[in-house]
């Protein structure tokens, strides 16, 4: 996060870098796995879930703070992330802590049903297994329990996000060769893709567009009956610590 070092890392000249990054494909992942009707509408309507959450946990008229707090707390929970954790970082009671979550739960009842049916796993032997057949194997003991139960809870998340990213990188890559443009991917972090373009904002446009749509069409390619829209969102700048919002001109797709 240092912007020093992430400064040092910069496009060769003539170019820019581009990043593509998946708009909280995590807590979407979630909202397809559970099912949960409230989260997936949230996000069909294209609303800011941390202000959705705060609205729903904390009234019309949530605080900054309160805000924050949804934030961490949408966020944290699959993973997790208990009262104790809460009460931490907020400066709150156990008790004021746990009300907390059991608000966050009651707005979208179908993932708390998600968590505690993942959290039953292990315990009754069955394997953690993805949306895509990838299967993690752990040795369960008492004393991991806890922490095994969480894997099987953010295992399934955290791979099908990572999967849609590796997926997209692919399409990507055979996109910029069919569109013959002067750009190639360069790295990965998390759920970003990075991308070096030549400093030409008809060139970047073209190609921002291009990587955003297939990052939006990729979890509906892989996963037909996925109820939750997908989205990214594009930085370009001559360095990876200064990059800036893409805005976009008139694409030409031709």
């Amino acid at each position: 996060r240092n912007k020093k070092i992430k400064n040092l890392l910069c496009a060769a000249p003539g170019y820019k870098l581009l990043q593509l990054d998946y708009s909280q494909a995590e807590l979407r992942v979630l909202a397809m796995l559970s099912r949960d009707p409230w989260l997936i509408q949230t996000y069909k309507d294209g609303k800011d879930l941390h202000a959705a959450v705060a609205e729903e946990m904390f009234g019309p008229d949530f605080t900054k703070e309160q805000r924050t707090m949804a934030k961490t707390i949408n966020f944290g929970i699959a993973y997790g992330r208990g009262a104790s954790s809460i009460s931490e970082a907020f400066g709150k009671s156990r008790a004021e802590s746990q009300e907390i979550i059991n608000k966050w739960f009651k707005s979208m009842p179908k993932v708390k049903e998600f968590i505690d049916a993942q959290r039953r796993k292990p315990l009754k032997g069955e394997p953690c297994v993805t949306l895509l057949g990838r299967e993690r194997h752990f040795v369960i003991t008492d004393e991991e329990m806890n922490h095994i139960q969480n894997e099987y809870i953010n295992t399934p998340i955290q791979s099908v996000a990572s999967d849609m990213t590796m997926l997209s990188l692919c399409s990507i890559h055979q996109n910029l060769i069919d569109h013959g443009v002067d750009a190639k991917i360069v790295s990965t972090v998390h759920d970003s893709i990075i991308l070096e373009v030549v400093d030409d904002k008809r060139v970047i446009d073209k190609v921002a567009q291009l990587c955003l749509d297939t990052m939006a069409n990729t979890p509906k390619r892989f996963i037909p009956e996925c109820p939750v829209p997908f989205k990214a969102d594009a930085e370009v700048g001559y360095s990876y610590g200064a990059m800036e919002e893409w805005i976009p001109d008139e694409v030409d797709n031709s």
